[in-house]
């Protein structure tokens, strides 16, 4: 397990705005704290809040989601974020397990530097026929 943060690009509509991301091997979900979430746009509700485990804050629950675009190398990827409050999440985004398994998202720990290569990022975006 590690951690990694760097300043990516994101984007929800036409807002754009650069962020302090934190790549979180350890955490199984990806979050978005609810004042970055609202500069962007509209959460919008869940069906029910889901309650998670926090390593130091025992648990939080979410009762919002988003929809939000991360620029890795160029390639504008798409994902779904829980939306947590700015006292459950330190971090303006936090992308965990489910994130970086979809893009193939590895952690350098030892260059402290995201892994990744372009071919995977557009791979994960393709839709094939069910014809």
């Amino acid at each position: 397990m590690g951690a990694i943060v760097e300043k990516l690009t994101i984007r929800s509509g036409k807002k754009i705005r650069k962020a302090d991301v934190f790549f979180d091997s350890g955490s199984p979900w990806s979050f978005i704290r609810s004042d970055v979430a609202r500069l962007l746009g509209h959460p919008f509700p869940l069906t029910g809040s889901i309650k998670f485990r926090a390593l130091w804050n025992g648990t939080f629950s979410c009762r919002e989601g988003f929809h939000l675009l991360v620029n890795i190398k160029g390639i504008w990827c798409p994902y779904f974020f829980y939306v947590a409050t700015i006292r459950d999440l330190d971090d303006e985004i936090l992308i965990g397990q489910d994130f970086m398994q979809v893009y193939k998202i590895t952690l350098d720990l030892k260059r402290e530097k995201i892994a990744v290569n372009t071919k995977d990022l557009r791979r994960a975006q393709t839709v094939y026929s069910f014809h």
